[in-house]
């Protein structure tokens, strides 16, 4: 190579090459303010010859606009779509596909949205756009804010997670450093509490070894709470030395008591010490035969809150749970008290997800348990208030339900009946997906409230059987009983008009409902009826077609809120109808039978006749077939 090939060109001939040559020349990327251009050009490398062309390097966009928003440029933007009702348009900018299809496949699994997809205008350019409809419960931008919430939620957990596998796989010595145990093995099999199982938490029966005699271990124990004492503070501290004539006198539950008692110091434990520490007294409880003592002391302890990790606090403090649960025996009734502990972490750290594959199980263990009535009304009721914590109104709803229907009838009138009846009335009527009210009037302490909360009950009625305008009349009689109940007019409106237009469908007889009709018992603009109607359809409560020509909607199927004698009567009504049009086609068909059989009698007698004429014609008679001749 030349000494003249290994120089740069310089700067002025670069540009010159740059301007002239047209297919390089218009991919230039300028500076948008004025710089030196002799500082910010960069030189083809000389080495690459001409896959270097003069320009490329200038058509890279520089690495920081990939992800700096630039002078008065949003992260996001929403544009409510016009043509398609309870749709947005969002733009992220600065941003590629790794969050587009996170988002996308997250609010897929949202019951409230219905469409999630998103596009990547150009590859050059760092955005894209994500179209979101919603079934009107929610707006689009709750949607995508609750999905952005609970993808921060779920990255988190991994993250903790993988951070925690990592050092009990990789570094167990780090972590038992401190307790002085580098000498013993501690053996817990990775299972965790929100992985799939088929009967019991997570799969097989934990083990739990750890080598070493008790006495070794909890003087061992004994000696790091102290140390983890003093850190917080505390200078007189001195377990291991209150257990060592115990520890000789071989009085163990003694030794436990102290060890239990001063165990939630470990609680500003060192994160990586954690779950070892934990374990080894887990261990040394299970070696004496009052288990039962002292693990919900434990539980009590991890359920509060983790101070040495506020972030990674309670996946350490599940972990610790899970692996109490899983060591005990399935019929255990300590199971249920570490239960509610792992619900308590859960609620705390809005973990939701992490309980929902688990849901099955719950009536299985309480069979497990022999749990009585009041101990599976205080489950239900954690695992409703957990829901809804976490904005999961139906599975809250659900499980209060099941809390309601523990309460015996002898104690259906009673201050708490009332309290959890009044509950799950309010929630019923404002979660904006629940239309059937009949789960609820069957319950004796929901019926209670006809007597202790009459205006109350009447509401529910209205919800239960009634429409739009007697809803009206009770607003108008009641004036701010809606308020004061702490419940929205505007949710509990939009509920009463699907439910007075599937009313108005099952008991139309032509199933043939015309637009003014609907737009006047829902009180609505008639160029709203179609919106309306599709809503009812979204909802389940009718399925039919709209007929935009003779603006009508046709009903295929109409659902009937209850079923008392007028519906009966209406059922009657059909059934007559059909009766009476059934009647009328099996007449006609008779009658064109009867047709048919005399046109063929008719012929049969005709062609007999021909027959006959015919031989009497010849001075003879011929034997036919006349069943030929007529076929």
């Amino acid at each position: 190579m030349s000494s003249r090939a290994s120089t740069p060109p310089p700067v002025t001939a670069f540009l010159a090459e740059a301007t002239h040559t047209s297919t390089w020349a218009h991919m230039i990327k300028y500076p948008t303010t004025t710089h030196n251009l002799s500082s910010n050009m960069r030189l083809p490398n000389p080495e690459a010859g001409h896959r270097g062309r003069p320009g490329a390097e200038e058509n890279v966009p520089n690495r920081f606009e990939l992800f700096l928003l630039g002078d008065g440029e949003k992260k996001v933007t929403e544009e409510t779509d016009t043509r398609i009702p309870s749709t947005s348009v969002f733009t992220f900018n600065k941003e590629d596909h790794t969050l587009g299809n996170m988002l996308r496949a997250r609010l897929l699994q949202s019951p409230q949205v219905l469409f999630s997809g998103y596009k990547v205008p150009h590859p050059l350019f760092s955005s894209f756009i994500l179209r979101v409809q919603t079934d009107g419960t929610v707006t689009p931008r709750q949607a995508l804010i609750q999905a952005c919430k609970d993808l921060v939620t779920d990255l988190g957990l991994l993250s903790r997670e993988f951070t925690k596998e990592w050092e009990l796989l990789y570094d167990p010595v780090i972590a038992l450093k401190k307790i002085n145990i580098i000498s013993r093995t501690i053996k817990v099999p990775l299972r965790r509490f929100y992985e799939p199982a088929a009967d019991n938490m997570p799969g097989p029966s934990n083990t739990l070894l750890i080598e070493g005699s008790f006495e070794e271990l909890a003087d061992e124990l004994s000696h790091y709470l102290d140390e983890v004492k003093r850190k917080q503070g505390d200078t007189n501290t001195a377990i291991q030395t209150e257990i060592t004539p115990l520890l000789e006198q071989n009085q163990k539950d003694e030794v436990l008591k102290k060890l239990v008692t001063g165990s939630a110091a470990l609680n500003s434990a060192p994160e990586k010490e954690f779950i070892a520490a934990y374990n080894l007294l887990i261990h040394l409880v299970r070696q004496s035969p009052n288990t039962n003592i002292y693990l919900p002391r434990i539980c009590q302890n991890l359920s509060n809150p983790i101070t040495s990790s506020p972030a990674n606090g309670p996946g350490l403090a599940l972990s610790v749970l899970t692996t109490i649960f899983n060591i005990l025996p399935q019929d255990n009734d300590v199971r249920y008290h570490v239960f509610l502990a792992i619900l308590r972490v859960i609620r705390s750290s809005s973990s939701f997800e992490l309980l929902r594959p688990q849901l099955k199980n719950i009536d299985t263990w309480i069979a497990q348990w022999e749990t009585d009535e009041e101990d599976q009304r205080k489950l239900y009721l954690t695992i409703a208030e957990v829901a809804e914590e976490a904005s999961e109104e139906e599975q809250s709803y659900l499980y209060l339900l099941r809390a309601l229907r523990t309460i015996p009838v002898e104690e259906a009138s009673s201050p708490e009946a009332r309290s959890l009846s009044i509950r799950a009335l309010k929630s019923a009527l404002s979660y904006p997906i629940h239309f059937d009210f009949q789960d609820l009037t069957s319950l004796d302490s929901i019926q209670a409230l006809r007597k202790s909360d009459p205006v109350l009950f009447e509401l529910l009625d209205i919800f239960n059987a009634q429409v739009l305008d007697d809803y009206n009349d009770f607003k108008d009689e009641h004036d701010s009983f809606i308020s004061t109940q702490s419940l929205s007019d505007d949710v509990l409106t939009r509920k009463m008009r699907l439910l007075t237009l599937a009313s108005l469908a099952a008991s139309t007889q032509s199933r043939s409902l015309p637009y003014q009709h609907i737009s006047r018992a829902l009180q609505i603009p008639s160029e709203d009826t179609e919106i309306w109607v599709i809503d009812t359809i979204r909802a389940g409560l009718v399925e039919g077609k709209l007929s935009q020509l003779n603006q009508t909607f046709l009903v295929h199927r109409s659902t009937y809120r209850v079923f008392g004698e007028k519906q009966w009567t209406e059922v009657q009504g059909r059934l007559d109808t059909w009766r009476a049009s059934l009647e009328g086609v099996l007449g006609v068909v008779r009658a064109e039978r009867e047709k048919v059989q005399r046109e063929k009698e008719r012929e049969l007698r005709e062609v007999e006749g021909k027959v006959n004429g015919a031989g009497m014609g010849r001075g003879g008679r011929r034997e036919v077939d006349v069943g030929a001749l007529v076929d």
